[in-house]
C-alpha cells in the first residue's frame, strides 16, 4: 500500500495498537482482525467488535486461515496458528444468534484441507454455543413446552440445530431437569420411549424408589410402554439372584429370556448365580451343570447309567458293525439326558 498504508497494517506494533484504539467501525475492526501485520492488534480488534454478522465473518475467516493466511504469505508457527484460531473462537462466543452459528457450522464443514482438526474445533465451538443458548432460553418455557421438547413433538423449536442429534439429546437432559408438573411427569413416564429418562421420570414423583427392582417395575409402571421398559431394565440393570426367582415363580418367561440373552453373555453372572431346573439347566442363562458324587448329581438327583449300543456302519458288504457302551443322565422322572458332557 506504500504511502497510503494503513497503520494497523504497518511495522510499528504500538503506533498499530494506539490507532486500532481509537477504531469503532465494524467494517474496519473486521479487515484489522483479518490483515493486521501483528497478532495483539488482531486480538485488540476483535475484543473491541460486537456486530453479530461481522464476528460471523471472522469466525468463518479463522476456520480457514490456512488457505487465507498462507496465500497472504504470512508463515505462522503452531502457536501464532493458535492465537488466530482463539480469535474465531472468541468472536462465536460472542454471537446470540442460532442462524449465524449455523452458518458458521457449514462453512467450516466444508473446509478439506490439512487444518481439518482446526476445523472441527471450530465447528464445536459453534455447535457448543448454539447448545448453550437453547439451554438457557428453556429457562423461560413453560412446563407443557418443556413437555413438548422431552416428548419430542416439537423438535424445531429451535430450528436446524434442534434436529442436529447431538445437540437435541444434550437439550433434552436440561428439559427433564426443568420439568417438574407430576402429571406431565407421569404422562412422560407412561409414554416415552427414552426409558432412562422412564426410570427417572418415575422416581421424580416416587413411584420408583431410586433403588428400584425389576419386580417395582413390574408392580408399579402401568404406562403403554410397560413392556419395552421391563426389556429394557432387564438387558441394562443389575439383575438380581431373589429377583430371578421371584420372577421365574410370576411365569415372567419372556423377561427372563431378555436377561438371558443380555449381551451374550450368561445373564446368571449379571444377577449373582444361577437359577437351575429339575435337570440343573439354568432358567437364566441356559447352562447346565451337574455336581455328580458317585455317578448321581446332588443337586438333581440324576444318575449316570451307561448304555449298550450296537449298529452297522456303512452299505451291505462294505461296512462294519460298531458296538460300545455311552453314558447319559437319567433323571427321577424318567428322561434322559446324553448331552450332560457337553457342559
Amino acid at each position: 500500500m506504500g504511502l497510503f498504508e494503513p497503520v494497523w497494517l504497518g511495522f510499528n506494533q504500538e503506533k498499530a495498537l494506539k490507532k486500532v484504539e481509537k477504531v469503532t467501525n465494524p467494517k474496519e475492526l473486521t479487515e484489522i482482525v483479518k490483515n493486521a501485520r501483528f497478532l495483539e492488534v488482531r486480538k485488540l480488534a476483535s475484543n473491541k467488535l460486537t456486530d453479530q454478522q461481522h464476528l460471523k465473518e471472522i469466525a468463518i475467516f479463522m476456520s480457514n486461515y490456512y488457505n487465507t493466511l498462507y496465500n497472504q504469505g504470512y508463515n505462522y508457527d503452531y502457536h501464532q496458528r493458535l492465537v488466530l484460531f482463539r480469535i474465531g473462537e472468541s468472536c462465536i462466543r460472542k454471537i446470540d444468534s442460532l442462524d449465524l452459528l449455523k452458518e458458521i457450522y457449514d462453512k467450516a464443514t466444508d473446509y478439506n484441507t490439512s487444518s481439518y482438526r482446526d476445523m472441527v474445533n471450530i465447528r464445536d465451538t459453534a455447535k457448543t454455543r448454539a447448545r448453550n443458548i437453547m439451554q438457557e432460553r428453556m429457562k423461560n418455557l413453560n412446563q407443557n413446552q418443556i413437555f413438548s421438547i422431552l416428548m419430542e413433538k416439537d423438535n424445531n423449536y429451535y430450528g436446524w440445530w434442534f434436529s442436529n442429534y447431538n445437540i437435541f439429546n444434550e437439550c433434552k437432559d436440561t428439559a427433564f431437569k426443568l420439568l417438574n408438573d407430576e402429571k406431565l411427569l407421569l404422562e412422560f413416564a407412561e409414554t416415552t420411549k427414552d426409558y432412562k429418562y422412564c426410570i427417572q421420570a418415575y422416581q421424580k414423583i416416587n413411584i420408583l424408589s431410586n433403588d428400584f427392582s425389576i419386580i417395582e417395575v413390574i408392580d408399579k409402571a402401568k404406562g403403554s410402554n410397560k413392556q419395552d421398559l421391563l426389556q429394557y431394565v432387564a438387558t441394562n440393570m443389575r439383575i438380581t439372584k431373589n429377583e430371578v426367582e421371584t420372577l421365574s415363580a410370576k411365569n415372567e418367561l419372556y423377561i427372563l429370556q431378555k436377561i438371558a440373552d443380555n449381551k451374550n453373555c450368561f445373564a446368571c453372572e449379571k444377577v449373582g448365580g444361577h437359577f437351575f431346573d429339575k435337570h440343573c439347566i439354568c432358567t437364566v442363562c441356559g447352562e447346565q451343570k451337574h455336581i455328580f458324587e458317585n455317578d448321581t448329581c446332588k443337586r438333581c438327583k440324576g444318575k449316570i447309567t451307561e448304555h449298550s449300543f450296537s449298529y452297522y456302519d456303512g452299505v451291505p458288504g462294505y461296512g462294519t458293525t460298531v458296538s460300545g457302551t455311552s453314558r447319559v443322565v437319567v433323571y427321577p422322572d424318567g428322561t434322559e439326558d446324553d448331552s450332560y458332557t457337553k457342559h
